[in-house]
């Protein structure tokens, strides 16, 4: 029977974990990676089952993200790390996306856990990655492929989370696939696929995958670290497949996110509207502008350079001054090489706010003079 370590933290069910835990000790792996750690319950159960079954196999667990998604108080990895940060069988490693960690290491890994964003292009673009570091008779594990299906919100993470279900689908191999027998009504929802000759040759398929919507946009700097890893391990045919589709996926994001970026600032407008009809309180100004905020920064994070200087006139609406959304104005200028624009920004924090934070006003200054001509 598979101890329940962690139980308040785990997202996997018992039977899941006791298929985890059956793969481990029927397949003994020498070099185990996780790709996606979470709070650290699955790090945690596969360290117990090196210490007690297989003392000479290590992991290497790694997460982009240094804090944990579900409460950001809390570290990534925190449930491992309390037991068994001095662990010689364990190294972790945040913050880098996976060619970034791949590209230090000559090692092959003939076990992976592959647990992350579960959208497109998610698992997708890691296993590509992985792939030329496991060889044949290595085992792959994914989970939740079955996780979109669970779900009756319309616009929840869980409709849109079929990445793993794709790549499943989509990769050649010998795949174990079993039903919790105690919950005969639901489709499984962990998987193994055994990787051999067949993986690689027709690898096709899995590239031809990203073809499909994807949920979130790369990064500049993400994009073009996949796109070497993928030249490199698969010629230029298959990196420009993945170009094309990287391409028209951030068109559509983006022509969505600015759709809905539209109709937030519409409902915005209409909420001060009848605040100044009505003769709101002030601290009902104070919630809009608080709202506008946060918009501001989503709008931000995701790539739309405009979205914060019209939010910002709409915030003086508010006749409530909001700290640092001038700032975020400068930086999605200084984005757009707009230099003029990231000037008149600044200058316009530093009239609202004199004691403003200085280190983030000099760092946009420092960015704005790097882009002047010499």
């Amino acid at each position: 029977m598979t101890p329940q370590y962690n139980r308040p933290y785990c997202e996997m069910t018992s039977f899941e974990n006791s298929f985890l835990i059956g793969l481990l000790g029927k397949y003994r792996p020498k070099n185990i990676i996780e790709i996606g750690v979470s709070a650290g319950a699955t790090t945690s159960m596969a360290l117990e089952f090196i210490k007690r079954s297989n003392p000479d196999a290590k992991l290497t667990s790694l997460d982009i993200s240094e804090k944990w998604y579900v409460d950001p108080n809390k570290q990534t990895g925190f449930l491992a790390l309390e037991k068994y940060a001095n662990n010689s069988s364990w190294k972790f490693q945040f913050g880098h996306y996976l060619p970034e960690f791949l590209a230090t290491t000559t090692e092959q890994f003939d076990f992976c856990i592959l647990d992350t964003v579960h959208s497109l292009p998610g698992e997708v673009l890691d296993f590509l990655a992985i792939l030329p570091f496991m060889p044949d008779g290595a085992v792959l594990v994914v989970h939740d492929f079955h996780w979109h299906l669970y779900s009756n919100e319309v616009n929840d993470h869980a409709t849109k989370a079929y990445a793993t279900k794709v790549l499943l689908d989509t990769a050649c191999g010998e795949k174990i696939i079993c039903r919790d027998p105690q919950r005969p009504a639901v489709l499984p929802n962990i998987a193994a696929l055994i990787i051999d000759q067949n993986t690689r040759r027709y690898i096709t398929n899995t590239f031809s995958s990203l073809s499909m919507p994807w949920q979130y946009a790369l990064s500049d700097h993400e994009f073009q670290i996949y796109l070497q890893w993928y030249t490199h391990y698969y010629g230029v045919e298959l990196a420009e497949v993945f170009t094309l589709a990287h391409n028209l996926a951030t068109q559509r994001y983006m022509a969505i996110k600015t759709a809905e970026l539209v109709n937030n600032v519409v409902e915005l407008e209409k909420y001060i509207y009848q605040a100044k009809a009505q003769k709101a309180s002030e601290g009902y100004f104070k919630t809009l502008a608080e709202m506008i905020m946060k918009t501001a920064v989503d709008a931000y994070n995701q790539g739309l350079n405009a979205a914060p200087a019209c939010l910002a006139r709409l915030a003086s609406q508010c006749q409530v001054p909001l700290k640092n959304l001038h700032l975020l104005e400068a930086a999605s200028y200084a984005r757009d090489n707009n230099l003029l624009g990231a000037l008149n920004a600044i200058n316009q924090e530093l009239k609202d706010f004199p004691q403003s934070n200085g280190q983030a006003v000099e760092m946009l200054v420092k960015t704005v003079q790097g882009l002047l001509p010499k």
